[in-house]
């Protein structure tokens, strides 16, 4: 992992050499959720990063709704703040009339870059996701057993035989 998070860092720094900001803290952010959090925060949390920057892009401002797992330093998420400086107002949150575009390609780069790495999930992470896949099943009064699947009669046919018919 620390190989990873190496990567991330050299690119980190070349990015914000491009953008005149820095990454130092940006990167100490990294390392230190990674100890705590392991790849997840690399390969999960960095792409939810993504997502609400691009959701922020396309409303034209930042909200209180985004950026939730991030310290927040006004209306701008801290991490990446640099960066961010370039594209939002940091007083307003609203998108600047010239956002930097080169920013914007940077923040993608940083938050995407481990987004599509297969590796297997802490099993303290399947045992939460799975425990939350059953709360939200019984409150739905949809349970099944393990092993078995919904029937097709109760929710009607599946993808593979509306794409694919026989």
């Amino acid at each position: 992992m620390k190989s990873l998070i190496v990567l991330w860092k050299s690119i980190a720094d070349e990015l914000a050499m491009r953008c005149c900001t820095s990454a130092h803290h940006d990167f100490k952010t990294v390392e230190e959720r990674s100890k705590m959090e392991g790849l997840s925060f690399l390969t999960i949390t960095l792409p939810n990063f993504a997502k609400d920057f691009e959701l922020s892009l396309e409303r034209g401002y930042v909200d209180n709704s985004v950026f939730l797992s991030f310290k927040k330093n006004g209306r701008l998420p801290a991490f990446l703040r640099g960066f961010a400086c370039l594209v939002f107002d940091r007083r307003t949150g609203v998108l600047l009339s010239e956002p930097n575009k080169d920013a914007i390609l940077s923040i993608r780069q940083l938050t995407l870059l481990y987004s599509k790495i297969l590796l297997p999930c802490a099993p303290k992470l399947k045992r939460r996701r799975f425990r939350l896949f059953l709360s939200v099943s019984r409150k739905s009064g949809r349970v099944w057993k393990l092993g078995t699947t919904p029937s097709s009669k109760e929710f009607g046919p599946s993808f593979s035989d509306r794409a694919f018919p026989k």
